[in-house]
């Protein structure tokens, strides 16, 4: 049994007559609150997903239209800072952050891309510097 469903579940079954105060506290005292799983593996996954997305779009990058191009970087920012925000309102931290992070390298290559695609000539690390 999870701590999180005796959380939920335990006060109805109090209300309900099933068990009484005090075996509900036995119950939360059997079940201690434990520390969420690998924080890690969220993170991790969307900076992966996210490479795998630069990739395949760095293959047809010289055959997309401009425009699709500013749309593919502006929409991949907003939608995974929305995500991330999204997740992190719903009470998944993880999730939220990972999605935020992929956001920060989305941004990072939205800036080489646009500087690319406009011929934008930098010689010293003011790009790397707006992105940090």
């Amino acid at each position: 049994m999870s701590r999180k469903f005796l959380d939920t579940e335990s006060p109805g079954w109090v209300t309900d007559g099933l068990i009484s105060e005090a075996q509900q506290q036995q119950l939360l005292a059997r079940y201690p609150q434990q520390a969420p799983a690998l924080g890690l593996l969220p993170i991790l996954g969307s900076v992966l997903v996210g490479l795998s997305g630069l990739s395949v779009v760095a293959a047809n990058w010289q055959g997309l239209p401009t425009a699709l191009r500013l749309a593919l970087l502006l929409g991949s920012l907003v939608g995974s800072y929305g995500a991330g925000a999204y997740f992190l309102r719903r009470g998944n931290p993880d999730l939220g952050h990972g999605l935020i992070g992929l956001g920060l390298l989305l941004f990072g290559a939205s800036i080489i891309l646009t500087s690319q695609l406009f011929q934008l000539v930098g010689y010293d690390a003011s790009g790397l510097l707006a992105w940090v």
